[in-house]
């Protein structure tokens, strides 16, 4: 089982692919590329957190393309997931929260598991921040230089070609930048 996380899909959000440059002809080529990328990698045993911004489209549409969409989802709200959406939403997901302390077993560490603070929105502090544990985020669609000495990461697709970012590759990332990649 591998743990998976994303955000800011903003799926059918005509809109974010001016704000964001988004490489997509219009929302519904974007929409089905990122449901691919996706389900390429999600199986449907793996855990995948998804850190807020959804989608930007009728609650119905919302819930038809949660439906698609491969793994055991678990949903930390975004600012533009509005209520009805995150109600047509519950039956998709585990849970939907507002933050999340996850905690990933990783055998190869030396007390056997990795700590990750999950929220929609970057913070300067988080629980166990001095205790090496990580920071993952989103909102900012790779636009914000992450503070020096902050082990965070923003899983927005804007910055992981639109798609999905395993555990394994944001410890990579952390052993290599300690986080301080600018992403």
């Amino acid at each position: 089982m591998t743990t998976w996380f994303i955000s800011d899909t903003h799926w059918s959000h005509a809109n974010i692919l001016r704000y964001c440059d988004r490489p997509f002809k219009n929302a519904d080529e974007m929409d089905e590329i990122m449901i691919d990328n996706w389900n390429r990698v999600v199986r449907p045993e793996d855990s995948i957190f998804h850190l807020g911004d959804f989608a930007f489209c009728p609650p119905d549409k919302a819930a038809n393309i949660a439906r698609r969409l491969h793994g055991r989802k678990f949903l930390l709200k975004g600012n533009h997931d509005r209520p009805n959406t995150l109600k047509a939403l519950i039956p998709f997901f585990e849970w939907i929260k507002d933050v999340h302390l996850l905690t990933v077993q990783d055998t190869y560490l030396k007390e056997g598991k990795q700590m990750i603070w999950l929220s929609h929105y970057c913070h300067l502090a988080f629980p166990h921040q001095g205790h090496e544990a990580y920071h993952l985020f989103g909102h900012s669609h790779g636009k914000l230089q992450v503070p020096f000495g902050l082990k965070a990461v923003d899983v927005g697709v804007d910055s992981w070609q639109y798609g999905p970012v395993s555990y394994d590759q944001i410890k990579l990332l952390m052993s290599q930048h300690g986080g301080r990649k600018g992403i």
